[in-house]
């Protein structure tokens, strides 16, 4: 080989600008964006990638929102356990009328610690609510007992053995109450059982 066919050879070998050019206007070409390409197989890639995109975003979301919960919550099963004791000093309490309360040291200690017991847990979103002589409501009262009552008080609570407990916005326990039932009323459903189921039928 010559140094003239060398030399030649050495040039066809480089890529010339044009060349370049080329392939780069080539690439740009085949990496067209995928939502505007017509290619049937694109078309099915980019709807691929908007599912796979959505699931995502919503696994995302999911995931914030119950990181969210978590946080606003946290404490709550402790809370549940507390209001147990809660229970206890109350009724420990109800057995004395203010005066002894007040003139006992030991029982005023208690009612003391009971009161800033609850100004504390209340900072925290811990409320409870006497649901006394209100009109029954299944999804925040536990009924365990029946009371006859006269009319006007049909559907009242009666009594109330635990109040109802609110954690922020949040039910934590609901209450547990004695309904009153009317008389009349009472009446009424004996004199319907009967009549539904009479007796040697």
């Amino acid at each position: 080989m010559n140094k003239e066919e060398g030399e030649v050879c050495e040039k066809s070998s480089e890529p010339s600008e044009n060349s370049v050019l080329h392939e780069l206007n080539s690439d740009e070409v085949n990496n067209t964006d995928l939502a505007t390409s017509q290619n049937p197989d694109d078309q099915g890639w980019r709807d691929k990638y908007l599912r796979l995109l959505a699931e995502f975003d919503n696994y995302k979301k999911h995931v914030s929102q119950q990181i969210y919960e978590i946080r606003k919550y946290e404490g709550e099963n402790i809370f549940r356990e507390i209001i147990d004791i809660i229970d206890d000093l109350e009724r420990a309490l109800s057995y004395s009328s203010e005066e002894e309360i007040k003139n006992h040291p030991v029982l005023r200690g208690v009612d003391l610690t009971l009161k800033n017991l609850n100004r504390i847990l209340e900072k925290f979103g811990l409320q409870s609510k006497s649901v006394l002589n209100q009109k029954f409501d299944p999804n925040t009262m536990e009924a365990i007992q029946r009371v006859e009552v006269e009319k006007n008080k049909d559907g009242y609570v009666i009594n109330e053995f635990k109040k109802l407990y609110l954690f922020k916005d949040r039910i934590l326990r609901c209450a547990t109450v004695a309904v009153g039932v009317g008389i009349e009323a009472e009446n009424e459903t004996t004199n319907k059982s009967e009549i539904t189921n009479p007796e040697g039928s």
